[in-house]
C-alpha cells in the first residue's frame, strides 16, 4: 500500500474511534445521573393586611431552590404573578 491510500482509511479509522468514545461518553453522562437536573423548589406565601385599611393587602413570596451535587443549573429569569379576585375576599 501506498502512504496516499493508507491516510484515508487512517483517518476514517480515527472518526469512527471518536464517535464511539463520544457516544460512550454520553452513555455513562446518562448512567450516573449527571444530565439530570438535581433540584428542589420551596415556594411560601406570607399574607399582612397594609396600613390604612384601604382593602389592599402585602404579598410575600418566597422561592427557595436547592441544587443538589449533580450538575449545575444557571437561573435567567424568575417571574411571579399573583391576581387580585382569583380567591374569595377576606374582610
Amino acid at each position: 500500500m501506498q502512504p496516499a491510500n493508507l491516510l484515508p482509511q487512517i483517518r476514517s479509522i480515527v472518526e469512527i474511534a471518536a464517535y464511539i468514545a463520544a457516544l460512550l461518553f454520553f452513555v455513562y453522562k446518562v448512567y450516573s445521573g449527571y444530565l439530570v437536573s438535581d433540584l428542589s423548589i420551596q415556594i411560601s406565601c406570607e399574607r399582612q393586611r397594609k396600613p390604612g385599611n384601604d382593602g389592599r393587602d402585602y404579598l410575600g413570596i418566597t422561592v427557595k431552590a436547592k441544587k443538589g451535587a449533580q450538575g449545575a443549573i444557571e437561573l435567567n429569569d424568575a417571574q411571579v404573578r399573583a391576581r387580585s379576585g382569583s380567591i374569595a375576599k377576606f374582610e
